[in-house]
């Protein structure tokens, strides 16, 4: 069974790599791999930043953007809602596909959300924030050699090195949770090796301090 503190870690790096491509505490930003978007999350508020976000047509845009406005928000549903809206509009718009995904992941409607992250993939199989996405899915519904292989994936294909961070780090909590101390250990060594301006850090510090007491 999961320790609670790793399950919140995990949600909470969903909602940042899966809805936002990739996040930071700090006014740091990140690109996905198809460059058609540069985002981050304000320090302050907590407000969600997009930069280049991509549509077809204004009208997708705006329904687009009232559903950040209700995320921002916190009214998760009345974003979803938006989202949907803007889907039918655009079938194929990854940035659209990936916020419902998301957000279906965090209702824990686990399988409708794996679906979802496969038909990004589908059409897009570098979007590596929907393979790591699709990876921590996986791990929340227990299919822990799903989420492995989806991780490896980022770990060997990614440019991101904060994808490669967060896969390593996932892949290390796995294992410990596993009881297979060596692979947790050597992730984690991993995760920490890799320089990025984050306060991911403090995240890793404390899974190597439940390593270190899980593999006395």
């Amino acid at each position: 069974m999961f320790n609670s503190v790793i399950i919140k870690n995990i949600i909470i790096i969903l909602i940042c790599i899966g809805l936002l491509q990739s996040c930071s505490n700090n006014t740091d930003s990140f690109q996905d791999i198809d460059n058609n978007q540069i985002t981050a999350l304000d320090n302050n508020d907590n407000t969600i930043i997009i930069v280049g976000a991509k549509f077809k047509n204004p009208k997708t845009e705006n329904i687009y953007w009232k559903g950040i406005d209700f995320l921002n928000s916190n009214e998760k549903n009345q974003a979803l809602i938006q989202f949907q809206l803007a889907l039918k509009l655009e079938p194929k718009n990854l940035t659209i596909l990936e916020a419902i995904a998301n957000l279906t992941g965090e209702k824990e409607l686990y399988t409708e959300a794996i679906s979802l992250y496969k038909e990004i993939i589908e059409i897009d199989s570098n979007r590596f924030s929907s393979i790591l996405n699709l990876g921590l899915t996986y791990y929340l519904n227990n299919q822990f050699e799903n989420a492995i292989n989806q991780f490896n994936l980022v770990i060997n294909k990614s440019t991101e090195n904060y994808q490669i961070l967060i896969a390593h780090y996932h892949k290390s909590e796995i294992y410990l949770n596993l009881k297979d101390c060596i692979n947790a250990i050597e992730n984690i060594e991993k995760a920490e090796s890799i320089d990025v301006n984050s306060n991911f850090q403090e995240k890793i510090i404390d899974l190597k301090k439940d390593i270190s007491e899980t593999c006395k």
